[in-house]
């Protein structure tokens, strides 16, 4: 095997490393996309059956006949109290899968300059 035969050997090799290089990271890209998904969908979730709730109870002291309004007052803070609860979970969980978004992307900015030097290494090694 002559020289050139040993170098498109080897870039053939580093070629297939950077093509699973690139796999694993959409692949690690669409479970964090997919998580992303979870928490809006888990946001609306929580949101539409506290609205529901909202209702039914709503109704309930409109039939009893809340004169004095306590109740009623009491209700809209409990609903505002959740309305930041849910906020405040949906903010938090943003926030840890940005940070794991940026861990991410640093991990295969380093795989492909690692990569990127390999290859490199093996042109230099070559045309010695």
């Amino acid at each position: 095997m002559d020289q050139y035969d040993k170098l498109k050997t080897e870039l053939m090799k580093k070629e297939w490393e950077w093509e699973d290089i690139e796999n694993q990271q959409r692949k690690a890209q669409k479970e964090l996309q997919e998580h992303y998904e979870n928490v809006e969908e888990t946001t609306r979730i929580l949101t539409r059956m506290l609205e529901e709730k909202y209702q039914e109870v709503l109704l309930e002291l409109r039939q009893v006949g809340d004169e004095t309004g306590d109740l009623h007052h009491l209700l809209n803070n409990g609903m505002s109290e959740w309305h930041t609860a849910i906020d405040q979970e949906r903010y938090s969980s943003i926030h840890r899968l940005d940070q794991k978004q940026e861990d991410l992307d640093t991990y295969y900015k380093n795989q492909y300059r690692k990569m990127q030097d390999q290859i490199d290494e093996i042109y230099t090694k070559y045309r010695e």
